[in-house]
């Protein structure tokens, strides 16, 4: 995006009528930052207004911190860093918010997104292995997919996909689930099997 050309106030009784016009020359990068969050983050339209808010309370500190004699350039590039990390800390406290109501009504975790199974020959079966290690894998393997066993298979498919390292965002767009409804699955499914198997603490890649 090219700098706006700013002019500095003539005078501190102007400088609030010069945050005013600074504002409408940089707004428009709130509503650019927000877009491309929520895609970035697979969240609903219906966040959207909480994106720009947030980038909105950005852009107006990045303006009150300015240094007074920073070049054009200079202000740019530090509005479009401050108004991106506000929209981007929203994002992830949306997030958070979802996955903390999914956990505690379950009828926001009902839906028609299927997920597709995922085979575990990704980990069990790589070429020239050492034998021995091979059947210390399998083994292992077998005693995860025991441990789960009581899961239905759509929990079964999220955690072995999350487990594969596909991230929730991938899993979401392939599925038609928003993120944060698969974070507060992830999160009932982890309390479910918390005691049953060291071995999917490390699975999951977090303590559970």
């Amino acid at each position: 995006m090219a700098a706006p050309t700013i002019v500095p106030p003539a005078d501190p009784v102007s400088a609030e009528s010069d945050l005013d016009r600074l504002v409408g020359l940089f707004e428009h990068r709130v509503r650019f930052f927000a877009r491309r969050v929520e895609r970035r983050f697979g969240l609903d339209p219906q966040w959207r207004d909480d994106l720009v808010s947030a980038g909105y309370w950005g852009l107006l500190k990045a303006l009150r911190n300015r240094r007074p004699d920073a070049h054009p350039h200079e202000l740019s590039a530090y509005v479009s860093m401050r108004v991106e990390g506000a929209v981007i800390d929203e994002a992830r406290s949306v997030l958070g918010r979802v996955a903390q109501r999914a956990e505690c009504d379950p009828e926001l975790l009902d839906g028609d997104g299927v997920l597709e199974g995922v085979s575990l020959e990704w980990e069990i079966d790589r070429p020239d292995e050492d034998p021995e290690d091979l059947a210390d894998r399998q083994s292992r393997w077998q005693r995860i997919e025991r441990s789960i066993d009581h899961l239905d298979r759509d929990h079964r498919d999220l955690l072995l996909a999350y487990a594969e390292g596909r991230s929730i965002a991938e899993i979401a767009r392939g599925t038609g689930c928003s993120p944060g409804r698969l974070q507060g699955e992830l999160a009932r499914i982890s309390r479910a099997i918390r005691a049953r198997s060291p071995e999917l603490r490390r699975l999951l890649r977090h303590e559970i």
